[in-house]
């Protein structure tokens, strides 16, 4: 929720007179260095920080060129090809996040994951409905230079996530937590390159109080939303992820209505609708299948109940529990500690 007013905080600094390159300069590196102060602070300090760094440096790197590229093609994709065409290439995200969980995690998605996933991929093409027809004046603007770059985008961001995972399941002592903060400094540094040769005038050019405010909002919505990106990867997989982060497609027509008067098509309303009900049942259903997998499992008592029972005289019992998965390095419980009742397990 944090990023659905993104899209109208960049047009409302835009209509203040900033170019796209200052907006991306002054947004990227100022969200990069909050998200980089984050995760200095989540890893447990600048020891610890270091000790990460050093534990896995190749999949911190390849993790913050991929948010480079992700922050790079969204700026990309809206100027090479018109934004209702960016948009529905970008929101396909879920469904490579899907194939990569399964190819590189060896994840297998609950249909009602999958169903939600199909679903989602609808509700945006109804929302992009309008563009998509013959006598859309959209048409005119369009690039396949532009499609090619939102679709990479959108890859971009599902391959993103699946490097969280992976990392996090399999480098535990990583400090991943940095790529959010690296990438997106990396964005801003690649638009600090196209703005200084001009001169460092260029950086403030026709830029005054308003467009601080505005950016600064923009800072602070934008970083609240990757620090959330950053902890997520932990508790959901990466196609659930994905598909929660549709809302900010079919939200943002909303803030710019609220703020320059654009009314929402028909097609977005309906989509979105699709959308939230989509969610509203994948939750439902994910929340009855974790009860029913609980009302299966015997309680502690139960099990000491029966363990005592079955061996009253004799030697001490070992019980061996295998854990399929990896387990967050937060998770509440980390360990299995030995029970013992009375000298008997």
């Amino acid at each position: 929720l944090l990023i659905t007013p993104d899209a109208m905080l960049v047009r409302w600094a835009s209509s203040l007179g900033a170019t796209p390159w200052q907006i991306l300069f002054w947004k990227q590196s100022c969200t990069g260095i909050i998200n980089t102060a984050t995760g200095i602070h989540l890893a447990g300090g600048l020891r610890a920080t270091c000790r990460g760094v050093a534990a896995a440096p190749a999949h911190l790197l390849f993790a913050s060129l991929i948010q480079m590229a992700s922050q790079l093609g969204f700026n990309f994709a809206f100027i090479e090809t018109s934004t209702a065409r960016a948009m529905l290439f970008i929101s396909l995200n879920p469904l490579w996040a899907g194939l990569f969980g399964r190819c590189f995690l060896r994840e297998v998605l609950p249909y009602r994951t999958i169903i939600a996933l199909v679903v989602g991929a609808l509700s945006s093409l109804v929302v992009f409905v309008p563009s998509l027809l013959p006598s859309s004046p959209d048409e005119d603007s369009v690039s396949i230079r532009g499609d090619i770059i939102a679709l990479l985008t959108g890859i971009s961001l599902a391959a993103w996530i699946t490097m969280m995972r992976y990392t996090l399941g399999r480098r535990p002592d990583a400090a991943i937590d940095l790529a959010a903060g690296l990438g997106n400094l990396l964005a801003g540094l690649c638009a600090l390159g196209m703005l200084l040769p001009p001169g460092y005038e260029s950086l403030t050019a026709n830029l005054d109080l308003s467009f601080v405010i505005v950016t600064g909002v923009d800072i602070l919505c934008t970083a609240g939303f990757f620090v959330g990106f950053v902890v997520v990867p932990r508790y959901l997989l990466g196609a659930e992820l994905a598909l929660i982060l549709l809302l900010e497609t079919l939200l943002a027509p909303f803030w710019v209505f609220f703020k320059f008067g654009d009314v929402p098509s028909v097609w977005t309303m309906a989509g979105g609708a699709l959308l939230i009900l989509a969610l509203i049942v994948h939750e439902m259903a994910d929340i009855r299948a974790k009860r029913i997998a609980l009302s299966r499992t015997p309680s502690a008592p139960a099990l000491c109940g029966t363990l005592e029972a079955g061996h009253s005289e004799g030697p001490p019992t070992t019980i061996a529990v295998r854990i399929e998965g990896a387990v967050p390095p937060d998770a509440p419980y980390q360990r299995f500690d030995s029970v013992r009742s009375s000298g008997k397990v």
